[in-house]
């Protein structure tokens, strides 16, 4: 007898964040790899972990690329070597997030796993779940006054 699991008994997960983003996911997330672009993941999709993993990623890069191009105005041949290497990285970011995979970039990963964004989002995700319940209410009143008009077109003839 041997002690390894069963087959049916082995969970296999297809991201070790959750389930595979949806395309949109993948564009946006994509997106805030692109400069000072990192806000837009937060912004556009704010419960999506997939972009939330990718926008706190770009946003350390960002500011790492930052530090390195100040580097490169005080030494330019180790600032140059460090440029090539961000400029690869970001690349390789960029491929990882249209990819759809959740990469956790060397170091930078480390450091963005510990940024919390719940507080950013505590009363945004909020409003933004309360526009989601008014947007709902409001599509229903449309239909209620779509029938009350159908209704009293109808009796309309009637009355002539």
């Amino acid at each position: 007898m041997t002690d390894q699991p069963k087959e049916s008994e082995i969970k296999t997960e297809t991201t070790p964040m959750g389930p595979p983003p949806e395309s949109d996911e993948k564009i946006i997330a994509t997106i805030g790899y692109l400069a000072f672009l990192f806000v837009v993941p937060l912004i556009v999709k704010p419960k999506s972990k997939f972009c939330q993993h990718h926008a706190k990623q770009s946003m350390i890069l960002f500011f790492v690329t930052i530090i390195v191009l100040v580097f490169l105005a005080v030494t330019p041949l180790f600032g140059s070597v460090f440029t090539l290497a961000l400029f690869a990285l970001y690349i390789l970011s960029l491929y990882r997030a249209f990819s759809g995979d959740y990469w956790k970039i060397p170091v930078i990963g480390t450091f963005s796993d510990k940024i919390n964004l719940e507080g950013l989002y505590g009363k945004a995700g909020i409003s933004a779940s309360s526009l989601t319940a008014l947007k709902e209410k409001a599509a229903e009143a449309a239909k209620q006054m779509t029938k009350t008009v159908d209704k009293m077109s109808e009796q309309e003839p009637e009355k002539k």
